[in-house]
């Protein structure tokens, strides 16, 4: 890839992984790659088309890693109830977040963007978005393990935003994460999602 044009890439990559799309600035990322405008303008139609760009990069990068460096105790199994699968899911997103820090800080970011960014994503990228966790829902659904009380889609929804904000609920900044950390806390969560905080009785 042209030099330039990966430099832009690497700014922007850091700069959309601090901030929204809103807050940030694109004069502070030509700035910070030291070209001119003419120079992105050549590459990227606009600071949206940008993003997209690094959108599809960062979902291209998590997908090769999985492929490629998954923990084999995180490989999907039919016979997994759908908090085991998830479980699983996180845990190979937190090796992701390990071996890819700001792109994972990117990944996460995009769940902060506004409905407007959102829907030019989803229009974009669509169904490499969420992981799979629509038809991961489907299949527990088949399989009984829901409580047909509550709508496919209202549980859809509700596990797509915990999942897409797992991370800052459950490790706030500034935070000492150890491997127990992780694993006592994400056993906490999935406990929760599995459980709710009624008592027994």
């Amino acid at each position: 890839m042209n030099e330039k044009k990966q430099n832009i890439l690497d700014k922007g990559l850091t700069a959309f992984a601090e901030n929204t799309y809103e807050e940030t600035s694109l004069n502070h990322i030509l700035e910070a790659a030291e070209v001119s405008k003419g120079t992105f303008y050549h590459y990227f139609k606009d600071k949206m088309d940008l993003y997209q760009a690094l959108v599809g990069l960062c979902l291209n990068k998590k997908r090769d890693f999985l492929t490629a460096g998954l923990n084999p105790d995180y490989a999907f199994d039919m016979n997994d109830d759908f908090f085991t699968a998830i479980k699983k899911q996180t845990l190979a997103n937190i090796d992701f977040l390990k071996a890819e820090p700001v792109y994972y800080k990117f990944s996460l970011q995009i769940s902060a963007e506004s409905e407007e960014v959102k829907t030019a994503i989803r229009q974009k990228h669509g169904w490499q978005l969420d992981g799979g966790l629509g038809d991961m829902v489907d299949l527990a659904y088949l399989k009984g393990e829901f409580n047909t009380a509550y709508p496919k889609g209202f549980v859809k929804n509700i596990v797509g935003h915990l999942m897409t904000h797992y991370y800052y609920l459950l490790f706030p900044a500034d935070t000492d994460i150890s491997e127990d950390t992780i694993e006592g806390t994400l056993d906490l969560y999935f406990k929760f999602l599995k459980h709710g905080l009624t008592a027994k009785k």
